[in-house]
């Protein structure tokens, strides 16, 4: 393959890329396939999750929401490893691959202690002034793939698909009532870039990802009579296959880079937003440019079939670039960034009546003592189909992954092309045929490349950039 692009001068980009108001009108057209309209049965009323002063609706009343949940319907799983991430790191002492499988790079919020991509300096749940410091965290997802029963916190998953080779979830952030992930659990991919390396591969995996997490949406969440009543707009009117299908182009999908949590996963989120959360991508702080990369665009470059040798250290400005004359970022995560406003617009079904505060533009909460960190959490308590159903103590519930890994998972580069056809047709080879790089000796092979090297020995902890201290992990 080709060898990553040397660096280019960065491409200025706004990425508040908030909308103007006269887009926006002009996006208030009805939707053709009758999947939402624009128009409303409920006279002049605002339904996009403000008020008629532009406050947004707070205060979510339970009862109003009660009767749309969807729960999770899986099968309940004991954790594979009963013990810590730090147990289960020290058991592996001898595995510096598994070790580096296990850890983010990443800023956490001091208001509302969210995992948050280094690159931020907005946390994406809150609000809040993110810190400059950057630290490292354990890397939930690995977690959720190797059995693992806690960190911090347990690590019990909302689970809304598993297979042995998929693991669909329910988002913790729930910027929208169905905001799920989804990601590979028999290969270790860090992010898009490394599907780069290998692009006929990638596409065939993440379009199988997508088209997974497409009917588990339509299966459980879009036929579900009262959470489709509830939040789409005109969801009462009877389902038809056509207009089943009308939704789907009301997803937004795609992947952060950086991600909080790195193993590749689709972000994908049936719209509309909650009020909260549309506020926030109104002030610009989703789907930002050059963080988030729509599903399209990354099917797009791969489907070059053109071969790029991606690191760590791979900028995705230089991706861009080398892309730029074929498959033109810009105009694709623009278009994407404006189908989030659309598709909003036509679905939202946020009713006035539903909610008993509204939060100012100012922060301000008329009528409550509440602080707004406190309200926001609150409502999404209400609102998400995270965790259900709940337990009697009014808890997210959770489970674990039924098909949990007992051996290290192989890295997406250490797996041949047959062996990853074979997974992907869910014809798992026989022991004897199986590719050997990954077992036997070579499961504990030291990690090569000292540029490499240095980078995952400063992200666990052994060694600092600076020359100070160890950073505790």
């Amino acid at each position: 393959g080709k060898p990553a692009p040397k660096p280019k001068e960065r491409r200025k980009t706004d990425n508040s890329a908030v909308l103007s108001v006269e887009v926006r009108k002009m996006m208030l057209c009805c939707d053709p396939e009758g999947a939402g309209s624009s128009t409303s049965d409920s006279g002049d009323q605002r339904l996009d999750g403000f008020s008629s002063s532009g406050a947004v609706l707070a205060g979510a009343k339970e009862e109003a929401f009660a009767g749309s949940r969807v729960d999770s319907r899986v099968e309940k799983s004991e954790p594979l490893f009963k013990g810590s991430v730090d147990e289960f790191l020290k058991l592996h002492e001898d595995e510096p691959k598994l070790a580096r499988q296990m850890k983010n790079t990443i800023k956490k919020c001091k208001v509302c202690s969210k995992i948050c991509a280094f690159s931020l300096s907005t946390c994406n749940e809150c609000g809040s002034e993110l810190p400059s410091e950057v630290t490292f965290s354990n890397n939930i997802f690995m977690g959720f793939i190797y059995g693992v029963q806690k960190g911090p916190f347990p690590y019990t998953i909302s689970i809304r698909l598993q297979t042995p080779d998929l693991l669909a979830f329910d988002d913790l952030l729930s910027l929208t009532p169905c905001h799920l992930n989804i990601i590979p659990t028999s290969s270790y991919i860090p992010d898009w870039r490394f599907l780069l390396r290998r692009p006929s591969e990638g596409l065939r995996l993440i379009t199988q990802m997508e088209d997974a997490v497409w009917e588990c949406v339509a299966a459980q969440f879009i036929r579900h009579d009262a959470w489709r009543r509830k939040y789409f707009r005109n969801g009462g009117e009877r389902l038809t296959k056509k207009r089943l299908q009308a939704y789907r182009k009301h997803v937004i999908c795609g992947c952060n880079f950086p991600p909080s949590q790195f193993h590749l996963h689709i972000q994908y989120l049936m719209m509309p937003l909650t009020p909260f959360q549309y506020r926030m991508y109104q002030e610009g702080q989703h789907f930002t440019a050059r963080r988030f990369f729509p599903l399209d665009y990354i099917k797009a470059v791969l489907a070059l079939k053109e071969s790029m040798q991606v690191t760590m250290e791979t900028s995705v400005d230089d991706i861009i670039e080398h892309f730029d004359d074929r498959v033109n970022y810009d105009a694709m995560h623009a278009d994407c960034y404006a189908q989030v406003e659309r598709s909003h617009t036509l679905l939202a079904n946020w009713r006035s009546e539903d909610f008993e505060l509204t939060l100012e533009g100012d922060g301000s909460i008329p009528g409550s003592t509440r602080t707004k960190t406190e309200l926001i959490a609150a409502d999404k308590g209400i609102i998400q189909n995270y965790g259900r159903p709940y337990t009697p103590d009014g808890k997210p519930s959770g489970t674990y992954y039924k098909y949990a890994r007992t051996e290290r998972v192989p890295e997406w580069l250490d797996i041949d092309s047959k062996r990853f056809s074979q997974s992907l047709l869910q014809l798992r080879p026989s022991q004897n045929e199986r590719d050997t790089s990954t077992t036997g000796s070579n499961l504990h092979a030291p990690h090569s490349g000292d540029q490499q090297r240095r980078w995952w020995e400063m992200l666990l902890g052994r060694r600092r950039g600076d020359g100070r201290e160890p950073v505790s992990v």
